[in-house]
């Protein structure tokens, strides 16, 4: 019975921060995976195996060329001047832009995603790396 606790209370735990998920487009409808613990989960922005994970996803932020990870384009979190950037949420409440447009408000608080923002070009270049050091515990 004991176990059994434990297993609940942990998964009860790690699963509302699987469930923080990024959204893009002009009114943030637009799903591109969740920021999840998981390496393994099927909407996983860490599985290079699903299209929110891969470099060359339509709706990935990891494909430069894309509309939701080129440096360029407005409805990137990489576009320092983007007039419509991802946000997250927690189920549906909002957690804030994820952008690196400091102008955006409001931000979102999350410590993870923050750092995630700031340190993306090196993630890019080492995902699994990046991962295995800031994310898998």
């Amino acid at each position: 019975m004991n176990k059994l606790c434990v297993f609940l209370l942990f998964c009860f735990a790690t699963s509302s921060w699987g469930q923080i998920a990024i959204y893009g487009g002009e009114k943030q409808d637009v799903f591109l995976g969740y920021l999840s613990q998981s390496m393994f989960a099927i909407n996983s922005i860490w599985n290079d195996g699903c299209e929110y994970g891969r470099d060359q996803g339509a709706n990935s932020i990891w494909n430069e060329y894309g509309k939701y990870g080129s440096s360029t384009s407005d409805y990137s979190p990489w576009n320092e001047r983007a007039n419509y950037p991802p946000v997250l949420k927690n189920g549906s409440q909002s957690l804030g832009y994820f952008t690196t447009n400091r102008y955006k408000t409001p931000q979102t608080k999350d410590s993870f995603a923050i750092d995630f923002i700031r340190n993306f070009n090196k993630i890019k270049k080492n995902k699994k790396e990046w991962y295995n050091s800031n994310v898998k515990k």
